[in-house]
C-alpha cells in the first residue's frame, strides 16, 4: 500500500511539473521580452531648435534599447547624452548618461502604454523627476518633469522621424 501511494505521488508530481513547466516558461519569456515591446522607439529622429539640428538615434541591441542624442551647430556635431532602456531584475530602467561629465540618472518604468513610457527618477531630488516618451505617428515626444518649490516644471521636446 505504501508503494502504491509513493507511485501515485510520483505520478502526481510529474503531472504537475509537466503542466506547470510551460506556464513558468511563458512567464519568464514575457518578462525578458518586455524591452523588445518598445521597438516603436527605433529610428532616427530629428528636430530643429534655434541654430541647431538635434537628433535622437534609437536602436534595439538584443534586450536593450539605446538612444544617442546629438546636435549639429555651425557644422560641428556633438554627442552629449546616451539613453539606455534595459531590464534590471524585475524593473525596466531608463539610464540617462551625460557624455561630457559622466553623470547618470537612473529612472524606473512606472507606466507603459502601446506607444508611451513613463519613468520616475529613483532619486526624487534629482532632475528630471519624471521622464515621458511618447510616439504619435511619425513624431516622438520627450517630456522632462520636476516639482520645484511646489511648482510643476517641465520641458517638451518634439522630433520627427527621419528614417
Amino acid at each position: 500500500m505504501i508503494i502504491n501511494q509513493l507511485t501515485y505521488h510520483k505520478v502526481s508530481i510529474k503531472r504537475f511539473l509537466f503542466l506547470a513547466a510551460p506556464l513558468v516558461l511563458i512567464f519568464f519569456s514575457s518578462c525578458q521580452n518586455e524591452v523588445n515591446e518598445f521597438k516603436w522607439l527605433e529610428g532616427k529622429w530629428k528636430r530643429q531648435f534655434n541654430a541647431t539640428t538635434q537628433f535622437e538615434d534609437w536602436k534595439l541591441l538584443q534586450d536593450t534599447l539605446k538612444g544617442v542624442f546629438s546636435y549639429t551647430a555651425f557644422g560641428d556635431t556633438q554627442q552629449t547624452e546616451v539613453k539606455t532602456i534595459y531590464r534590471d531584475g524585475d524593473e525596466i530602467i531608463l539610464k540617462l548618461s551625460n557624455t561630457e561629465n559622466k553623470i547618470a540618472e537612473i529612472l524606473e518604468l512606472t507606466s507603459a502604454q502601446d506607444s508611451s513610457l513613463e519613468f520616475t527618477n529613483i532619486n526624487q531630488n534629482h532632475y528630471p523627476q519624471q521622464f515621458i516618451i511618447e510616439r504619435q505617428n511619425d513624431s516622438l515626444f520627450f517630456q522632462h518633469k520636476a516639482r520645484l518649490n511646489n511648482f510643476q516644471k517641465g520641458v517638451l521636446y518634439d522630433y520627427a522621424l527621419v528614417d
